[in-house]
């Protein structure tokens, strides 16, 4: 667990999620401005395609630069702990919103126009030689997309990332 200062830059406050293999944790910077923390969830920190996984999202969010994307602020090792620091998005999920209404056809075309930019974004990094990565997110899911506070769609969680453009591994 993460508690106290970590990678002498942020400062935990308090857990904000635990998912199937992750969890969250609000923090806050040098600055005071909120950060999420990333770690892969203790139980599973001895995995090793876990901390694949979650290695290949942290390289794939630090490339990732995009309105429609959550950004990367940092990463690095912190006690034997791979920790991903990303922006800390204000706003409700789109699987939130649907729980509780359906989605006029306006809001919910801003919200597939977004998502639609960010994706297309994504199939268009390059890799150091100019070739393709043909990044997939791999959990397009409403629980996957925030509303940020302007209302903005923003694409988070790339635990499932897949880069399709990149060799195989020598263990593949």
């Amino acid at each position: 667990m993460l508690f106290g200062d970590v990678l002498e830059r942020f400062h935990v406050r308090r857990p904000l999620a635990r998912g199937g293999m992750g969890e969250l944790w609000l923090a806050d910077d040098d600055e005071r401005h909120d950060v999420v923390l990333k770690t892969v969830r203790a139980d599973l920190a001895d995995d090793v395609e876990v901390r694949r996984c979650f290695r290949l999202e942290i390289a794939v969010t630090a490339r990732l630069q995009h309105a429609h994307i959550v950004h990367h602020i940092a990463h690095g090792c912190w006690f034997g702990i791979d920790v991903l620091a990303l922006e800390h998005i204000r706003g409700v999920s789109l699987a939130e919103v649907l729980s509780c209404t359906a989605l006029p056809l306006g809001p919910a075309l801003c919200v597939a126009e977004d998502v639609a930019r960010a994706l297309a974004y994504m199939h268009t990094i390059k890799d150091d030689r100019g070739e393709p990565l043909d990044i997939v997110h791999g959990d397009i899911s409403p629980q996957n997309i925030l509303i940020d506070d302007d209302g903005q769609a923003r694409l988070i969680d790339f635990g499932g990332v897949i880069i399709r453009g990149a060799p195989a591994s020598p263990d593949s």
